[in-house]
């Protein structure tokens, strides 16, 4: 077979093939966009609670992926009818190549064509098996969601059971209520027939006193008795005086005699008026032992009184108490229909939503077997691309690019020797660096450089590593990547030199070298609001003083070091002298500091190293209140929330710097702040202990 003529029967197909393989890859992105949102809508349906809100955001989520469905599926249509056209036009051209051929027939039987395996096959098939291999996965994702809804239904099941048994309880409980009620009534009964009784026996009682003549029936009595006796005792002693008179009579009635007589007649007529009333005390006294037993019976009736009484306030009570559980099976019933109302609905949705995953699988398996026709057709267009594909036009073609793609390598030759030469310059660069950086004269006794805080040196490397560092930071090269490297494991790590933070700090000259004096009432004084370069030390050593602007509003008398009191003086006023700042300018004469959108996101970094997240956050929106669109601030908020565990706050303002300012860095940071929200929203349900673990753990990443 003449190579040629292989190359030729493949890159006659590329075109078709290349236009195929696009839409393919595009119809695959699509498809695992729509399973991508599949499996959030499923896991959204599998963790939110049974509320109308969640479950209509859900229905409308849904309708939507139906609709991406409809249309994907109009798109498969276009796209198929698309293939379907191209593929007509492959056929023409075959037949047009085929009568070309027939030309050319004689001289091709001698040859045997072997045909080509295209990559994109293989590609083809690992494709076919990978979405074989995600349908799976659905499947067994939609058996799972089967299986959760049949627990959820079996759950429900149960709270319909649990919620019937409390109806049969509170049933019960009126039931009761009710039998009490009618005890109650009876007892009401009872005990109004009882005080009708008791009222008789009092009317009675009240008879008898007023029959008796005083308030007092048994004193009474007793004063009948004594006048009895005594009335007796002076009938006695007027029959003893009538018996002595009668013995002694005379013929002549005196005066004496007239008298007894007339009081005799009196004491008689007195006795035949108490007489009734002794028969009427006898009457009495015959009475009094009953009465007495009344008068038992009424403390009796009065005990039974109270004891109803009581008995009244506990029914009052029960009818409280059954208007209370009234109220409750009321309420109990409410909620029951309302549960039953959400389990119906709950059932219709899962219904619907089985519906809908029943019609997903559908549609994936018809992808899948329209997969399957496509792979059969592609492989069938294969053999008939590659077994008929052999003209003089395409060996044509084939020479054209050939010479084309040679010209090219001509030209990337070229450019290669350009690049080569650029490199060249650029490590003869290198190394005259290099030169300028040893010391030949005096061979390195040791790879460790040592620090002594008077050299001059070490103070001039570091303003070289400084500057070093910037330049990296701009431009990527890897030899001076390599130097930045050696210095920093042969000066800086080994003499444990740290960097000096200057900015927020207040100022002091053993400490810090200030090159400017400023003005401010927005910063403490004393306070350093920037830094025209770092400083170095080691553990209490400075080695390098940074360099830096101050904010200062009081100073000292240079003559007699009297401090400034007013901030508008500008005389001293003990001697007289005109009040300078240290670098010598008069107070009046300095600058007031504006500070920047860089100052406050400097101020903000310092407070983050402090661990001052509120303060952080102060200076970060001051900062955004001068440029709202400043990306950087816009980090730090971001980092600033996500510190005080405000995920949605930072993904909101992450959002918003991306858009200024697309990062791939930044979508990233997005997704793990996620990742750390779904964490923490979780985890507020744990116990303290553990919670304070995750809080711990979140931090540190």
């Amino acid at each position: 077979m003449n190579p040629g003529e292989g190359k030729g029967e493949v890159s006659l197909s590329n075109e078709f093939f290349k236009k195929l393989n696009q839409q393919i890859v595009q119809k695959d992105n699509l498809i695992k966009l729509l399973q991508l949102q599949i499996k959030n809508l499923k896991s959204q349906v599998t963790d939110s609670s049974p509320q109308d809100q969640q479950k209509n955001e859900l229905i409308k989520a849904l309708e939507v992926k139906e609709a991406e469905i409809k249309n994907l599926t109009s798109e498969l249509s276009g796209q198929k009818s698309q293939l379907s056209g191209l593929l007509s036009e492959k056929d023409e051209q075959i037949q047009a190549l085929n009568k070309a051929l027939e030309e050319h027939r004689k001289s091709l039987e001698t040859q045997a064509i072997e045909p080509k395996e295209d990559t994109r096959i293989l590609e083809f098939q690992n494709l076919v098996s990978k979405l074989e291999g995600e349908l799976e996965q659905e499947k067994e994702k939609v058996g799972i969601l089967e299986n959760k809804n049949l627990t959820e239904s079996a759950r429900n099941s149960e709270d319909i059971n649990k919620l019937r048994n409390e109806l049969e309880m509170s049933r019960s409980i009126v039931e009761r209520a009710e039998d009490l009620q009618t005890q109650n009534l009876a007892l009401s009964a009872e005990f109004e027939k009882v005080k009708a009784q008791l009222q008789d026996s009092h009317k009675q009682i009240e008879e008898i006193k007023s029959s008796a003549g005083a308030p007092d029936s048994s004193s009474r009595l007793n004063e009948l008795e004594q006048d009895v006796l005594t009335l007796k005792s002076l009938l006695n002693e007027k029959d003893e005086q009538i018996n002595a008179i009668s013995s002694q009579q005379r013929p002549g009635q005196s005066e004496d005699e007239k008298r007894l007589t007339s009081e005799l007649e009196a004491l008689r007529n007195r006795i035949t008026e108490w007489s009734p009333k002794i028969t009427h005390y006898e009457e009495l006294k015959s009475i009094l032992p009953k009465l007495q037993e009344d008068a038992a019976q009424v403390q009796q009736l009065q005990e039974k009184i109270a004891a109803l009484s009581v008995d009244s306030g506990n029914f009052a009570k029960i009818g409280m108490k059954f208007a209370d559980l009234e109220i409750k099976y009321r309420d109990l019933k409410k909620v029951f229909d309302k549960q039953s109302g959400e389990l119906v609905a709950a059932t219709r949705e899962s219904d619907h939503q089985r519906e809908k995953l029943q019609s997903l699988s559908e549609l994936i398996e018809k992808r899948e077997t329209e997969l399957n026709e496509a792979k059969s057709s592609l492989d069938s267009q294969l053999k008939q691309s590659v077994t008929n594909l052999a003209t003089k036009a395409e060996f044509e073609r084939l020479t054209t690019q050939v010479a084309d793609q040679l010209l090219a390598i001509k030209n990337f030759e070229d450019r290669f020797r350009d690049l080569q030469d650029q490199i060249s310059a650029k490590d003869s660069e290198i190394s005259a660096l290099r030169q300028r950086l040893t010391f030949p004269s005096s061979p390195p006794v040791s790879k460790v450089v040592t620090v002594s805080s008077d050299s001059q040196i070490i103070a001039d490397f570091l303003d070289f590593f400084d500057g070093l560092d910037s330049f990296l930071a701009k431009n990527a090269i890897p030899e001076l990547q390599t130097l930045h490297k050696k210095l920093l494991e042969r000066l800086i790590v080994p003499n444990q030199i740290q960097y000096l933070p200057a900015i927020s700090e207040e100022y002091d000259p053993t400490k810090h070298l200030a090159t400017d004096f400023f003005l401010s009432k927005k910063f403490p004084e004393k306070c350093i609001v920037f830094e025209v370069e770092k400083g170095y030390g080691r553990g209490d050593t400075v080695i390098k003083k940074p360099k830096v602007w101050v904010v200062q509003n009081l100073f000292n008398c240079h003559k007699c070091d009297t401090p400034q009191t007013i901030p508008d003086s500008r005389f001293c006023y003990k001697c007289g002298q005109q009040i300078l700042a240290p670098n010598g300018l008069p107070v009046e004469k300095l600058p007031i500091f504006e500070p920047t959108v860089a100052t406050y996101l400097k101020f903000a970094e310092r407070m983050i190293d402090k661990e001052l997240i509120d303060r952080a956050k102060e200076f970060l929106l001051e900062g955004l209140s001068l440029d709202q669109n400043y990306v950087p601030i816009l980090l730090g908020l971001a980092d600033v929330y996500s510190l005080s565990f405000q995920f949605p706050e930072a993904i909101e303002v992450l959002k918003r710097a991306s858009v200024l300012k697309p990062d791939p860095r930044t979508i990233e940071k997005m997704h793990a702040l996620e990742i750390k929200n779904t964490i923490y929203q979780q985890a507020r349900t744990l116990p303290s202990d553990e919670f304070e673990k995750l809080i711990v753990n979140l931090r540190q990443r």
